[in-house]
């Protein structure tokens, strides 16, 4: 029983250890979490996330203004295209994206149609801004797929969050089968060389050499 009970306290104890080592990404109300380092974080109308929990390093967050403001007589939801950061974090740092004191559709409308200054707060300090780029989309539905038009940024930026693209095989390791009584691999060699440049028939001869 004893050892049973030690077992249990020491996976708590890893589990808080853990949990309590986490950096935190926060959206206040009127702010949508969509991604966190390419990974969309999955949202609906009765399980809302506004808090990921994420390992201290460079970081890349993905979210959008969204809420209900009054349009003549009624509330109307208002929603941006997605923005884009990314920022430093370390163990234990609470980071909270802060959202512009909006209350009418109108003025949401007149605000966000020029360039904004984002706002965060790192471990409840005073307000910096981060430069977060707002992300273009085709289609219907441009950011339906959120995770694609992230990928799709960051391989066009060229940055730490780009997909590692898997390099091609290359062809002079690929085994091919001829049937020995047949002239056309010869014939295409023969072909290749005749249209290669003076650089590449140099060598095309010195690969020869070496395989003698």
């Amino acid at each position: 029983m004893k050892l049973k009970t030690a077992v249990v306290s020491s996976f708590i104890g890893i589990l808080f250890s853990l949990g309590a080592h986490a950096a935190t990404v926060t959206a206040v109300d009127g702010l949508q979490l969509l991604a966190i380092d390419g990974n969309e974080i999955e949202q609906s109308t009765f399980n809302e996330v506004k808090s990921v929990d994420v390992n201290g390093g460079t970081h890349q967050v993905v979210f959008r203004y969204y809420k209900s403001l009054r349009k003549g007589g009624i509330n109307q939801i208002f929603s941006t295209q997605p923005y884009i950061f990314s920022i430093d974090l370390k163990d234990n740092d609470q980071l909270k994206i802060l959202v512009p004191k909006l209350s009418a559709y109108s003025q949401a409308r007149a605000y966000f149609h020029r360039k904004v200054d984002w706002k965060v707060s790192l471990n409840s300090g005073d307000a910096q801004s981060v430069d977060a780029v707002k992300l273009a989309g085709q289609g219907i539905m441009p950011f339906a797929d959120i995770e694609k038009v992230v990928a799709d940024y960051n391989t066009k930026q060229g940055n730490e969050f780009a997909p590692v693209q898997q390099a091609a095989p290359s062809i002079a390791n690929q085994k091919i089968h001829t049937n020995p009584a047949d002239d056309s691999l010869v014939q295409t060699v023969q072909m290749l060389y005749q249209n290669a440049s003076a650089e590449q028939k140099k060598r095309i001869r010195m690969w020869i050499a070496a395989q003698d």
